[in-house]
Protein backbone atom coordinates (compact mmCIF):
# COMPACT_ATOMS: atom_id res chain seq x y z
CA UNK A 1 0.00 0.00 0.00
CA UNK A 2 1.33 3.44 -1.19
CA UNK A 3 0.95 6.78 1.12
CA UNK A 4 0.98 10.11 -0.44
CA UNK A 5 1.92 11.43 3.12
CA UNK A 6 3.02 10.58 6.39
CA UNK A 7 -0.40 11.79 8.31
CA UNK A 8 -2.55 8.80 6.46
CA UNK A 9 0.06 6.25 6.86
CA UNK A 10 -0.39 6.98 11.11
CA UNK A 11 -4.28 7.32 10.32
CA UNK A 12 -3.99 4.11 8.42
CA UNK A 13 -1.78 2.39 11.14
CA UNK A 14 -4.32 3.61 14.23
CA UNK A 15 -7.40 1.92 12.12
CA UNK A 16 -5.81 -1.28 11.68
CA UNK A 17 -4.17 -1.75 14.36
CA UNK A 18 -6.26 -0.84 17.30
CA UNK A 19 -8.70 -3.03 16.63
CA UNK A 20 -6.61 -5.97 16.16
CA UNK A 21 -5.72 -5.46 19.70
CA UNK A 22 -8.57 -5.42 21.14
CA UNK A 23 -9.31 -8.84 19.07
CA UNK A 24 -6.20 -10.22 20.34
CA UNK A 25 -6.47 -9.28 23.94
CA UNK A 26 -9.85 -9.43 24.15
CA UNK A 27 -9.31 -13.18 26.28
CA UNK A 28 -7.06 -10.72 28.58
CA UNK A 29 -9.80 -8.26 29.31
CA UNK A 30 -12.00 -11.44 29.94
CA UNK A 31 -14.10 -10.47 27.18
CA UNK A 32 -16.07 -13.30 25.49
CA UNK A 33 -14.62 -13.82 21.65
CA UNK A 34 -17.32 -13.05 19.59
CA UNK A 35 -17.70 -9.75 21.61
CA UNK A 36 -13.70 -8.94 21.23
CA UNK A 37 -15.02 -9.47 17.61
CA UNK A 38 -17.91 -7.20 17.47
CA UNK A 39 -15.70 -4.30 19.23
CA UNK A 40 -12.62 -4.84 17.17
CA UNK A 41 -14.93 -4.31 14.02
CA UNK A 42 -17.21 -1.46 15.50
CA UNK A 43 -13.56 0.45 16.29
CA UNK A 44 -12.50 -0.24 12.86
CA UNK A 45 -15.83 1.64 11.66
CA UNK A 46 -15.52 4.47 14.42
CA UNK A 47 -11.90 5.51 13.98
CA UNK A 48 -12.32 4.86 10.22
CA UNK A 49 -15.29 7.81 10.38
CA UNK A 50 -13.21 9.71 12.80
CA UNK A 51 -9.93 9.16 10.75
CA UNK A 52 -11.47 9.81 7.27
CA UNK A 53 -9.07 6.66 5.63
CA UNK A 54 -12.95 5.48 4.20
CA UNK A 55 -15.57 7.33 2.63
CA UNK A 56 -18.43 7.57 5.24
CA UNK A 57 -20.68 5.39 3.37
CA UNK A 58 -18.33 2.80 2.35
CA UNK A 59 -17.61 1.37 6.17
CA UNK A 60 -21.08 1.69 6.63
CA UNK A 61 -21.68 -0.90 4.18
CA UNK A 62 -18.53 -2.97 4.51
CA UNK A 63 -18.94 -3.05 8.50
CA UNK A 64 -22.45 -4.76 8.75
CA UNK A 65 -20.84 -7.32 6.17
CA UNK A 66 -17.63 -7.72 8.38
CA UNK A 67 -20.18 -8.83 11.45
CA UNK A 68 -21.48 -11.47 9.30
CA UNK A 69 -18.60 -12.69 7.73
CA UNK A 70 -16.67 -12.96 11.13
CA UNK A 71 -19.43 -14.81 13.28
CA UNK A 72 -20.76 -11.93 15.35
CA UNK A 73 -24.17 -13.10 13.85
CA UNK A 74 -26.22 -13.90 11.38
CA UNK A 75 -27.37 -12.22 8.17
CA UNK A 76 -31.32 -11.70 9.05
CA UNK A 77 -29.99 -10.06 12.70
CA UNK A 78 -27.25 -8.29 11.59
CA UNK A 79 -29.25 -6.50 8.47
CA UNK A 80 -32.67 -6.26 10.56
CA UNK A 81 -32.75 -2.72 10.21
CA UNK A 82 -32.81 -2.51 6.22
CA UNK A 83 -36.31 -4.39 7.16
CA UNK A 84 -37.39 -1.01 9.24
CA UNK A 85 -39.33 2.10 7.77
CA UNK A 86 -35.73 3.88 8.52
CA UNK A 87 -34.38 3.53 5.38
CA UNK A 88 -37.98 5.03 3.71
CA UNK A 89 -38.12 7.76 6.29
CA UNK A 90 -34.73 8.62 5.41
CA UNK A 91 -35.48 8.82 1.73
CA UNK A 92 -38.79 10.65 2.31
CA UNK A 93 -37.33 13.03 4.09
CA UNK A 94 -34.75 13.54 1.19
CA UNK A 95 -37.37 14.15 -1.06
CA UNK A 96 -39.14 16.32 1.56
CA UNK A 97 -35.90 18.37 1.91
CA UNK A 98 -34.98 18.95 -2.16
CA UNK A 99 -38.87 20.43 -3.05
CA UNK A 100 -38.27 22.88 0.11
CA UNK A 101 -34.99 23.96 -1.01
CA UNK A 102 -35.31 24.03 -5.08
CA UNK A 103 -38.55 25.67 -4.93
CA UNK A 104 -36.87 28.49 -2.14
CA UNK A 105 -39.92 27.47 0.28
CA UNK A 106 -37.26 26.85 3.11
CA UNK A 107 -35.25 29.85 2.30
CA UNK A 108 -38.78 31.90 2.48
CA UNK A 109 -39.92 30.39 6.02
CA UNK A 110 -36.32 31.39 6.91
CA UNK A 111 -36.54 35.04 6.15
CA UNK A 112 -39.74 35.22 7.10
CA UNK A 113 -38.82 34.06 10.61
CA UNK A 114 -36.88 36.64 11.05
CA UNK A 115 -38.69 39.38 9.76
CA UNK A 116 -41.93 38.92 12.26
CA UNK A 117 -39.05 38.69 15.18
CA UNK A 118 -37.86 42.09 14.27
CA UNK A 119 -35.17 43.46 12.35
CA UNK A 120 -32.65 44.76 15.43
CA UNK A 121 -29.57 41.97 16.14
CA UNK A 122 -30.87 40.23 19.23
CA UNK A 123 -34.36 39.77 17.51
CA UNK A 124 -33.05 39.13 14.03
CA UNK A 125 -31.22 36.07 16.01
CA UNK A 126 -34.54 34.76 17.83
CA UNK A 127 -35.64 34.71 13.84
CA UNK A 128 -33.25 32.60 13.41
CA UNK A 129 -34.02 30.12 16.01
CA UNK A 130 -37.66 30.11 14.91
CA UNK A 131 -36.80 29.22 11.42
CA UNK A 132 -35.13 25.99 12.62
CA UNK A 133 -38.03 25.13 14.43
CA UNK A 134 -40.32 25.59 11.77
CA UNK A 135 -37.94 23.80 9.15
CA UNK A 136 -36.81 20.99 11.06
CA UNK A 137 -40.06 18.48 11.10
CA UNK A 138 -39.82 18.46 7.16
CA UNK A 139 -36.05 18.31 6.80
CA UNK A 140 -34.40 15.68 8.59
CA UNK A 141 -31.71 16.13 7.19
CA UNK A 142 -29.35 17.89 9.80
CA UNK A 143 -27.00 19.02 6.71
CA UNK A 144 -29.45 20.29 4.63
CA UNK A 145 -31.18 22.49 7.29
CA UNK A 146 -27.28 23.70 8.04
CA UNK A 147 -27.01 24.59 4.71
CA UNK A 148 -30.01 26.94 4.74
CA UNK A 149 -29.53 28.66 8.05
CA UNK A 150 -25.72 29.03 7.40
CA UNK A 151 -26.48 31.08 3.96
CA UNK A 152 -28.51 33.66 5.63
CA UNK A 153 -26.01 33.66 8.99
CA UNK A 154 -23.28 34.70 6.21
CA UNK A 155 -25.56 37.10 4.81
CA UNK A 156 -26.13 38.48 7.90
CA UNK A 157 -22.38 39.35 9.35
CA UNK A 158 -21.73 40.45 5.62
CA UNK A 159 -24.58 43.23 6.10
CA UNK A 160 -23.04 44.05 9.28
CA UNK A 161 -19.04 43.81 8.40
CA UNK A 162 -18.77 41.24 11.26
CA UNK A 163 -15.16 40.52 11.57
CA UNK A 164 -14.42 36.74 11.64
CA UNK A 165 -13.51 35.52 15.20
CA UNK A 166 -15.42 38.61 16.62
CA UNK A 167 -18.12 38.01 19.72
CA UNK A 168 -20.75 39.51 16.96
CA UNK A 169 -19.43 36.88 14.77
CA UNK A 170 -19.49 34.16 16.68
CA UNK A 171 -22.57 34.84 18.19
CA UNK A 172 -24.55 34.78 14.70
CA UNK A 173 -22.89 31.29 13.68
CA UNK A 174 -23.36 29.62 16.92
CA UNK A 175 -27.23 30.66 16.78
CA UNK A 176 -27.32 29.89 13.93
CA UNK A 177 -25.99 26.15 14.97
CA UNK A 178 -28.44 26.01 17.93
CA UNK A 179 -31.11 26.87 15.61
CA UNK A 180 -30.30 23.24 13.78
CA UNK A 181 -29.58 21.72 16.74
CA UNK A 182 -31.78 22.31 19.39
CA UNK A 183 -35.23 21.69 17.33
CA UNK A 184 -34.28 18.62 16.09
CA UNK A 185 -34.91 17.21 19.32
CA UNK A 186 -38.62 17.99 19.35
CA UNK A 187 -39.76 15.76 16.58
CA UNK A 188 -38.63 12.15 15.90
CA UNK A 189 -38.05 13.02 12.04
CA UNK A 190 -35.99 16.13 13.47
CA UNK A 191 -32.86 13.92 12.79
CA UNK A 192 -31.32 10.59 11.96
CA UNK A 193 -29.90 9.81 14.90
CA UNK A 194 -33.67 10.48 16.98
CA UNK A 195 -34.90 8.13 14.84
CA UNK A 196 -32.26 5.49 15.66
CA UNK A 197 -32.57 5.76 18.86
CA UNK A 198 -35.83 5.91 18.89
CA UNK A 199 -36.22 2.90 17.05
CA UNK A 200 -33.95 0.66 19.36
CA UNK A 201 -35.62 1.70 22.50
CA UNK A 202 -38.62 0.63 20.98
CA UNK A 203 -37.57 -2.77 20.14
CA UNK A 204 -36.01 -3.11 23.61
CA UNK A 205 -39.24 -2.23 25.35
CA UNK A 206 -41.33 -4.28 22.65
CA UNK A 207 -43.49 -0.72 22.00
CA UNK A 208 -42.93 1.45 19.71
CA UNK A 209 -42.94 4.81 20.10
CA UNK A 210 -45.38 7.12 17.56
CA UNK A 211 -44.63 10.64 16.23
CA UNK A 212 -47.33 12.43 17.96
CA UNK A 213 -46.11 10.48 21.15
CA UNK A 214 -42.30 11.77 20.57
CA UNK A 215 -44.01 15.40 20.15
CA UNK A 216 -45.63 15.31 23.27
CA UNK A 217 -42.72 13.89 25.54
CA UNK A 218 -40.13 16.42 23.65
CA UNK A 219 -41.31 19.69 21.95
CA UNK A 220 -41.86 21.56 25.04
CA UNK A 221 -38.93 20.61 26.69
CA UNK A 222 -37.35 21.31 22.89
CA UNK A 223 -38.23 24.92 22.38
CA UNK A 224 -37.47 25.67 26.50
CA UNK A 225 -33.52 23.87 25.65
CA UNK A 226 -33.29 26.27 22.67
CA UNK A 227 -34.37 29.50 24.69
CA UNK A 228 -31.54 28.27 26.90
CA UNK A 229 -29.39 28.22 24.58
CA UNK A 230 -29.96 31.31 23.30
CA UNK A 231 -29.91 32.58 26.40
CA UNK A 232 -26.82 31.58 27.18
CA UNK A 233 -25.37 32.37 23.97
CA UNK A 234 -26.07 35.98 24.50
CA UNK A 235 -24.81 36.46 28.04
CA UNK A 236 -21.98 34.21 27.58
CA UNK A 237 -20.85 36.41 24.55
CA UNK A 238 -22.43 39.67 25.18
CA UNK A 239 -22.38 40.98 21.73
CA UNK A 240 -22.66 44.56 21.24
CA UNK A 241 -25.08 45.60 18.35
CA UNK A 242 -27.44 48.29 17.86
CA UNK A 243 -27.77 47.75 13.70
CA UNK A 244 -31.17 46.49 12.32
CA UNK A 245 -30.68 44.54 9.45
CA UNK A 246 -33.89 45.86 7.47
CA UNK A 247 -32.30 46.63 4.33
CA UNK A 248 -30.37 43.22 4.23
CA UNK A 249 -33.48 40.88 4.85
CA UNK A 250 -36.35 42.91 3.10
CA UNK A 251 -33.75 43.46 -0.09
CA UNK A 252 -33.08 39.24 0.33
CA UNK A 253 -37.17 38.45 1.21
CA UNK A 254 -38.33 40.74 -2.26
CA UNK A 255 -35.74 39.10 -4.07
CA UNK A 256 -37.57 36.10 -3.50
CA UNK A 257 -40.75 37.83 -5.38
CA UNK A 258 -43.85 36.24 -4.93
CA UNK A 259 -44.78 32.95 -3.86
CA UNK A 260 -44.74 30.59 -6.99
CA UNK A 261 -47.19 28.11 -7.62
CA UNK A 262 -44.54 25.31 -6.54
CA UNK A 263 -43.98 26.67 -3.32
CA UNK A 264 -48.37 26.67 -2.70
CA UNK A 265 -47.90 23.33 -3.94
CA UNK A 266 -44.60 22.49 -1.53
CA UNK A 267 -46.77 24.31 1.23
CA UNK A 268 -50.01 21.58 0.65
CA UNK A 269 -47.79 18.95 0.53
CA UNK A 270 -46.23 19.77 4.06
CA UNK A 271 -49.53 20.40 5.58
CA UNK A 272 -50.76 17.51 4.63
CA UNK A 273 -47.56 15.23 5.37
CA UNK A 274 -47.27 17.21 9.15
CA UNK A 275 -51.50 16.33 9.63
CA UNK A 276 -50.53 12.67 8.40
CA UNK A 277 -48.02 12.44 11.16
CA UNK A 278 -49.39 13.95 14.19
CA UNK A 279 -52.39 11.32 13.22
CA UNK A 280 -50.05 8.41 13.22
CA UNK A 281 -51.81 6.56 16.47
CA UNK A 282 -54.96 7.10 14.36
CA UNK A 283 -54.52 5.45 11.16
CA UNK A 284 -51.11 3.33 12.00
CA UNK A 285 -49.09 4.36 9.00
CA UNK A 286 -45.63 4.79 10.59
CA UNK A 287 -44.25 8.15 9.66
CA UNK A 288 -41.29 6.66 7.61
CA UNK A 289 -43.83 5.63 5.12
CA UNK A 290 -45.89 8.83 5.21
CA UNK A 291 -42.89 10.70 4.34
CA UNK A 292 -42.07 7.96 1.82
CA UNK A 293 -46.00 8.26 0.32
CA UNK A 294 -45.49 11.92 0.08
CA UNK A 295 -42.75 12.03 -1.33
CA UNK A 296 -43.89 9.69 -4.03
CA UNK A 297 -47.10 12.06 -4.46
CA UNK A 298 -44.64 15.03 -5.61
CA UNK A 299 -43.74 12.97 -8.55
CA UNK A 300 -47.48 13.37 -9.76
CA UNK A 301 -48.88 15.08 -12.98
CA UNK A 302 -49.94 18.17 -12.17
CA UNK A 303 -48.18 18.32 -8.91
CA UNK A 304 -44.54 17.82 -10.88
CA UNK A 305 -42.00 19.14 -7.89
CA UNK A 306 -40.07 16.35 -8.21
CA UNK A 307 -38.71 14.33 -11.50
CA UNK A 308 -36.35 11.24 -12.62
CA UNK A 309 -33.55 14.11 -12.92
CA UNK A 310 -34.25 15.62 -9.20
CA UNK A 311 -33.90 12.14 -8.16
CA UNK A 312 -30.79 11.22 -9.44
CA UNK A 313 -29.32 13.95 -7.84
CA UNK A 314 -30.13 13.00 -4.41
CA UNK A 315 -27.45 11.79 -2.32
CA UNK A 316 -29.08 7.94 -1.70
CA UNK A 317 -25.42 6.85 -0.03
CA UNK A 318 -26.79 8.68 3.16
CA UNK A 319 -28.90 6.02 3.29
CA UNK A 320 -26.49 3.12 3.75
CA UNK A 321 -24.52 5.15 6.47
CA UNK A 322 -27.73 5.76 8.61
CA UNK A 323 -28.85 2.49 8.33
CA UNK A 324 -25.38 0.97 8.65
CA UNK A 325 -24.69 2.75 11.62
CA UNK A 326 -27.62 1.00 12.81
CA UNK A 327 -26.13 -2.01 12.34
CA UNK A 328 -23.90 -1.59 15.28
CA UNK A 329 -26.92 -2.05 17.06
CA UNK A 330 -28.74 -5.18 15.73
CA UNK A 331 -25.01 -6.50 16.03
CA UNK A 332 -24.78 -5.82 19.48
CA UNK A 333 -27.84 -7.92 20.13
CA UNK A 334 -26.67 -10.52 17.94
CA UNK A 335 -23.35 -10.88 20.43
CA UNK A 336 -25.16 -10.50 23.47
CA UNK A 337 -23.10 -7.49 24.24
CA UNK A 338 -25.73 -5.24 25.25
CA UNK A 339 -27.26 -7.66 27.73
CA UNK A 340 -23.06 -7.87 29.05
CA UNK A 341 -23.00 -4.38 28.87
CA UNK A 342 -25.61 -3.58 30.77
CA UNK A 343 -24.79 -6.07 33.79
CA UNK A 344 -21.46 -4.53 33.53
CA UNK A 345 -22.59 -0.61 34.08
CA UNK A 346 -25.83 -1.28 36.17
CA UNK A 347 -24.64 -1.32 39.24
CA UNK A 348 -23.34 1.99 38.78
CA UNK A 349 -26.14 3.91 37.42
CA UNK A 350 -28.82 2.37 40.47
CA UNK A 351 -29.79 4.83 43.00
CA UNK A 352 -33.46 7.19 42.57
CA UNK A 353 -34.79 7.53 39.21
CA UNK A 354 -33.46 11.13 39.04
CA UNK A 355 -29.89 9.70 39.83
CA UNK A 356 -29.95 7.01 37.20
CA UNK A 357 -31.06 9.53 34.45
CA UNK A 358 -28.71 12.02 34.82
CA UNK A 359 -26.04 9.19 35.03
CA UNK A 360 -28.01 7.92 31.34
CA UNK A 361 -26.64 12.07 30.35
CA UNK A 362 -23.81 11.73 31.83
CA UNK A 363 -22.44 8.71 29.75
CA UNK A 364 -23.92 10.68 26.61
CA UNK A 365 -21.37 13.54 26.99
CA UNK A 366 -18.65 11.52 27.62
CA UNK A 367 -19.30 9.27 25.03
CA UNK A 368 -19.99 12.48 22.04
CA UNK A 369 -16.06 13.13 22.68
CA UNK A 370 -14.84 9.63 21.01
CA UNK A 371 -18.22 8.71 18.56
CA UNK A 372 -20.47 10.58 16.18
CA UNK A 373 -23.46 11.18 17.10
CA UNK A 374 -25.32 8.66 14.65
CA UNK A 375 -22.39 5.95 16.18
CA UNK A 376 -23.21 6.96 19.80
CA UNK A 377 -27.02 6.04 19.44
CA UNK A 378 -26.39 2.97 17.34
CA UNK A 379 -23.88 1.49 19.85
CA UNK A 380 -25.31 2.52 23.26
CA UNK A 381 -29.40 2.77 23.07
CA UNK A 382 -30.21 -0.90 23.06
CA UNK A 383 -27.63 -1.23 26.12
CA UNK A 384 -28.70 1.34 27.55
CA UNK A 385 -32.51 0.61 27.32
CA UNK A 386 -31.56 -3.13 28.86
CA UNK A 387 -30.36 -1.01 31.68
CA UNK A 388 -33.29 1.01 32.09
CA UNK A 389 -35.59 -1.98 32.02
CA UNK A 390 -33.25 -3.88 34.81
CA UNK A 391 -33.40 -0.91 37.25
CA UNK A 392 -37.30 -0.36 36.24
CA UNK A 393 -36.69 2.85 34.53
CA UNK A 394 -39.36 3.53 31.08
CA UNK A 395 -36.66 3.06 28.09
CA UNK A 396 -37.94 5.89 26.86
CA UNK A 397 -37.43 8.54 29.12
CA UNK A 398 -34.04 6.94 29.48
CA UNK A 399 -33.08 7.49 26.02
CA UNK A 400 -34.66 10.82 26.16
CA UNK A 401 -31.74 11.25 28.33
CA UNK A 402 -29.12 9.82 26.57
CA UNK A 403 -30.16 12.44 23.59
CA UNK A 404 -30.07 15.00 25.27
CA UNK A 405 -26.18 13.98 26.83
CA UNK A 406 -25.51 13.23 23.05
CA UNK A 407 -26.16 16.34 22.06
CA UNK A 408 -23.44 17.86 23.93
CA UNK A 409 -20.91 19.96 21.74
CA UNK A 410 -17.65 21.37 23.20
CA UNK A 411 -15.36 21.14 20.34
CA UNK A 412 -15.82 21.60 16.72
CA UNK A 413 -15.33 17.73 15.33
CA UNK A 414 -17.85 16.08 18.01
CA UNK A 415 -20.31 17.29 16.00
CA UNK A 416 -20.10 17.55 11.56
CA UNK A 417 -22.54 20.51 11.62
CA UNK A 418 -20.94 22.08 14.14
CA UNK A 419 -17.55 21.86 12.13
CA UNK A 420 -19.70 22.88 9.45
CA UNK A 421 -20.57 26.52 11.13
CA UNK A 422 -17.27 26.70 12.27
CA UNK A 423 -14.83 26.30 8.65
CA UNK A 424 -16.83 29.50 7.78
CA UNK A 425 -14.08 30.75 9.78
CA UNK A 426 -16.70 33.51 11.87
CA UNK A 427 -16.68 31.57 15.85
CA UNK A 428 -13.22 30.88 17.56
CA UNK A 429 -12.78 28.05 19.68
CA UNK A 430 -12.80 29.69 22.98
CA UNK A 431 -16.57 31.16 21.96
CA UNK A 432 -17.49 27.70 21.67
CA UNK A 433 -15.94 25.93 24.93
CA UNK A 434 -17.13 28.75 26.68
CA UNK A 435 -21.22 28.82 25.21
CA UNK A 436 -21.59 24.97 24.78
CA UNK A 437 -19.38 23.79 27.94
CA UNK A 438 -21.83 26.09 29.85
CA UNK A 439 -24.97 24.78 28.25
CA UNK A 440 -23.75 20.94 28.96
CA UNK A 441 -23.13 21.78 32.82
CA UNK A 442 -26.57 24.11 32.89
CA UNK A 443 -28.57 21.03 31.10
CA UNK A 444 -27.62 19.06 33.96
CA UNK A 445 -30.02 21.63 36.17
CA UNK A 446 -32.47 21.71 33.46
CA UNK A 447 -32.88 17.66 33.07
CA UNK A 448 -33.27 18.14 36.94
CA UNK A 449 -35.76 20.57 37.28
CA UNK A 450 -37.85 20.92 34.36
CA UNK A 451 -37.27 17.91 31.85
CA UNK A 452 -37.84 15.20 34.72
CA UNK A 453 -40.95 16.85 36.31
CA UNK A 454 -42.65 16.88 33.04
CA UNK A 455 -42.42 13.83 32.45
CA UNK A 456 -43.67 12.67 35.46
CA UNK A 457 -46.12 15.16 35.21
CA UNK A 458 -47.11 14.14 31.84
CA UNK A 459 -47.35 10.77 33.35
CA UNK A 460 -44.70 8.67 30.99
CA UNK A 461 -41.84 8.25 34.30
Amino acid sequence: MVFKDKTMAIKWGLNLCVPILIKLMGPDMGLPPVIATYLAITVWAILGWILETLPENLIAILMPAFYVVFAVGQGKQIFSPWASEIPWLVAGGMMMGMIMMQTGLSKRIALWSIRISGLSFVRVMIGLMLAGLIISPFVPSVMGKAAIVSVICLGICDALKLKPGSREGSTVLLVGFLSVACPKLAYLTGGGDIVIAMKLAGEVAGTPISWMEYFIHNFPLAILYAVMSFVLVILILRPKLSDDLTDYVNNEYNALGAVSINEKKSICILITLLLLMFTDKMHGVPAGYVLLFMGGVCFLPGIDLLDKEKLSKMNFGVIFFVVGSMCIGSAAQAAGIDVWFADLIAPHLQGSQTTSLIGFYGVGVIANFFLTPLAAVAALTGPFAQIAQAIDIPTNVATYCLIFGIDQYIFPYEYAVLLYFYSQGYMKIKHIILTLGARAILTVLFLFAIAIPYWKVIGIL
